[in-house]
């Protein structure tokens, strides 16, 4: 239904018998997110999520492709990988990790979702990795990821290890 198809329509519904839904009606038009159900911007958080669960637990960089900035960089610091801390590009990224990968082969990851549904731009979510050859696998690493939304996107901006797991 077009915008203009939407306008005759509510027009005839406000003159008509259904003047008293007319108010609820375009309140459900305008504002989607009233019904509580997810909003779009949810559902894109979700799958950004989505695809660092499955780029960190199954040892792959290239599933990150998504969420790297175009422009920019991404502060990455994983010193228990071998990853020391600086502003990386896109390309870089996906080196370092899977480099990083390959010699500290992933044995369990698990992302904690956010709290609440982002209220600003911006969002912070922590996952716990236990990565290393057989047998070295070591204490879980806490790793920090912050999302930021550009473009009606989410962008990776910073990944780091936390200072306690």
């Amino acid at each position: 239904m077009t915008n203009l198809n939407i306008a005759e329509a509510m027009g005839k519904l406000v003159q008509g018998p259904g003047r008293a839904l007319a108010a609820p009606l375009l309140l459900l038009l305008l504002y989607p997110g009233a019904t509580g159900a997810p909003r779009a911007e949810d559902s894109s958080l979700q799958r950004a999520l989505g695809l660092i669960q499955a780029a960190f637990a199954g040892g792959d960089a290239a599933r990150l492709a998504p969420l790297l900035p175009t422009q920019g960089k991404v502060h990455l610091s994983l010193p228990a990988l071998d990853i020391s801390p600086g502003y990386y590009s896109a390309g870089q990224c996906r080196y370092l990790l899977a480099d990083a990968f390959g010699r500290h082969p992933v044995r369990s990851f698990s992302l904690e979702p956010p709290a609440d549904p982002p209220a600003s731009p911006r969002v912070s979510v922590r996952g716990r990795l236990r990565a290393g050859p057989p047998g070295q696998e070591g204490e879980p690493i806490a790793i920090h990821f912050l999302l930021s939304r550009e473009d009606e996107a989410w962008t990776l901006r910073e990944i780091r290890q936390a200072s306690r797991p």
